[in-house]
């Protein structure tokens, strides 16, 4: 069994089209969870801040994962709207929200957020301190 470091490692070996492709992946599994809990059926306001959260984690925001988040959603956001959904959710509350909905899920739906989560921190091909902490305390 690989030891977490070397899965954060397999994660940001990957390319960025298959880091997106499993994102989408797990962003689609995720999202009819979050639809059935949402009173319109709309997901986005569980998911967008723990993607804020996985954004911002590390402090920055780079053009590589601006692009992945805007692939990720369908395009059409802006590098400033971007930067605001990270510098939103780059505080204590967020972090902490994003670790409740993980421990929360059970099964298929906490694998695929986790793994959306490792795919959005990964490709900007570092992980970082904070977003290995970050991880840990997710999985814990």
């Amino acid at each position: 069994m690989a030891t977490l470091n070397e899965l954060l490692q397999d994660y940001v070996n990957l390319s960025y089209d298959d880091l997106l492709q499993i994102a989408n992946r797990n962003f689609n599994k995720i999202a009819p969870f979050f639809a059935r809990l949402s009173d319109d059926g709309n997901p986005a306001k569980y998911i967008v801040p723990i993607i804020g959260a996985a954004l911002a984690v590390d402090g920055k925001l780079s053009q590589l994962e601006y692009k992945f988040i805007n692939d990720l959603l369908g395009g059409g956001l802006s590098y400033d709207a971007v930067l605001q959904l990270a510098n939103n959710n780059y505080n204590t509350s967020s972090m902490e929200y994003t670790d409740k909905v993980v421990d929360a899920l059970n099964g298929e739906e906490r694998t695929a957020l986790l793994a959306l989560c490792l795919c959005i921190m990964a490709v900007d091909e570092t992980i970082s301190r904070e977003e290995v902490s970050f991880i840990k305390r997710l999985i814990a």
